[in-house]
């Protein structure tokens, strides 16, 4: 992920704009937000509603996507083996 982020930062425009965003000013953070918000509302406008639909339906799949990435964390042992075999030798008590 490191080397997405620096590259993300090599991009002329964009990873200028990121870069006075993390490094910059307090307020720097608030005019990026309003820049990446025009430039949404300007592709809306120029682009119409193909965009909207295309946005939403990316939108869609990134939230299943972490939906998904979020509860399948829990199916994967983070421990190492001695300690899933005292949990297996555990006594279990009756309910």
């Amino acid at each position: 992920m490191d080397q997405v982020g620096r590259l993300a930062l090599r991009v002329p425009v964009l990873g200028w704009l990121l870069r006075d965003a993390i490094n910059g000013l307090p307020e720097a953070k608030y005019y990026f937000a309003v820049n990446c918000l025009a430039v949404l509302v300007a592709a809306i406008y120029f682009i119409g509603y193909p965009f909207v639909i295309t946005l939403a339906l990316t939108m869609t799949a990134m939230a299943l996507s972490l939906i998904v990435f979020m509860t399948a964390q829990d199916s994967f042992s983070k421990g190492n083996r001695e300690d899933l075999a005292k949990m297996k030798r555990a006594p279990r008590r009756a309910i």
